[in-house]
């Protein structure tokens, strides 16, 4: 695997617990299990985690091969927003997704 650089100041700041201050990247994927990658994107360091993620997942979708289906799809919370959320409900294959503990989450528990 290669090392990530960049010229031309496209690394922002954003979260790094390891190394707090320092430029990172925020990369999104798409796997089967734990072994192959399917896409990935790498982001600026400050990119939300939703940022993109419904084009991100149409392009996943439309570049498997025909006899690849997809069973389901696991998300986390950083992506649980409703436009998500309806795009994952216009698909066949059930989904999980996370949800953040808000206030309306709670109530609704």
């Amino acid at each position: 695997m290669r090392a990530l650089r960049s010229t031309g100041g496209w690394p922002q700041r954003g979260h790094n617990p390891r190394k707090p201050g320092r430029l990172s990247h925020h990369i999104i994927k798409a796997g089967l299990g734990s072994s192959y990658l399917l896409n990935v994107w790498n982001r600026r360091g400050e990119t939300h985690s939703a940022h993109q993620v419904i084009a991100f997942s149409g392009q996943t979708h439309r570049g498997l091969p025909k006899n690849l289906r997809i069973r389901w799809t696991l998300a986390d919370s950083g992506v649980s927003e409703e436009g998500f959320l309806e795009y994952l409900e216009n698909w066949t294959e059930p989904y999980i997704v996370a949800l953040r503990l808000a206030a309306q989450v709670l109530r609704a528990i």
